[in-house]
């Protein structure tokens, strides 16, 4: 895509291609987008013998100006399992990959399958939206259970579904942008 450069007093602005008659300073606009990545940290146990142990933890991996662009530089951290892990970790598990706006609106999320994302189709209305909030929250509400019955695993994996679902949850501002971009990746 090429973006079109305008100067303002000496001081270059871009066109942005998502909100039409609106320029963002240059600087300010190639770090519009912050993609994060959460998953599950692994440490060794003091013991050895019994393996390891996992917290939830957050990598930040870094910013872009476009929506392609970011969703490139996730899918290439992912794919190269690149994080830059504390000193006395032993593994990272990516769950979840967020694109987000300079003002933390989720512009895309995505689920990580492997090396690669499986991005999630951003809601088409507005019951739509609601429709997922009631799913995610008895899916939240039964990890919670399990969780209480210390079956760890499975309340993981149904506050993995809720999050999944809540990935479609793009704001409405960015919800046209984020089907034009996975449309453009032939998705």
């Amino acid at each position: 895509m090429s973006l079109q450069i305008i100067n303002f007093q000496g001081v270059p602005h871009i066109v942005t291609p998502y909100q039409k008659g609106t320029y963002i300073r240059e600087d300010a606009f190639w770090r519009q987008f912050r993609i994060s990545c959460s998953g599950e940290l692994s440490f060794m146990e003091d013991n050895p013998i019994f393996g390891t142990w996992q917290i939830s933890y957050g990598f930040f991996l870094g910013e872009r100006g476009l929506i392609g662009d970011a969703m490139t530089l996730a899918e290439t951290r992912i794919r190269e399992h690149s994080f830059d892990l504390p000193e006395d970790a032993v593994g990272f598990s990516p769950d979840m990959i967020y694109i987000r706006d300079e003002q933390k609106r989720l512009v895309l999320a995505g689920r990580t399958r492997g090396s690669r994302i499986d991005w999630c189709r951003p809601v088409s209305s507005e019951q739509e939206a609601r429709d997922i909030i009631k799913q995610s929250s008895t899916l939240h509400s039964e990890g919670s259970f399990q969780s209480g019955w210390d079956n760890f695993t499975t309340a993981r994996h149904l506050h993995l579904d809720a999050d999944n679902l809540e990935g479609q949850l793009v704001d409405p501002f960015w919800r046209e942008h984020a089907r034009v971009a996975l449309l453009s990746r032939g998705q």
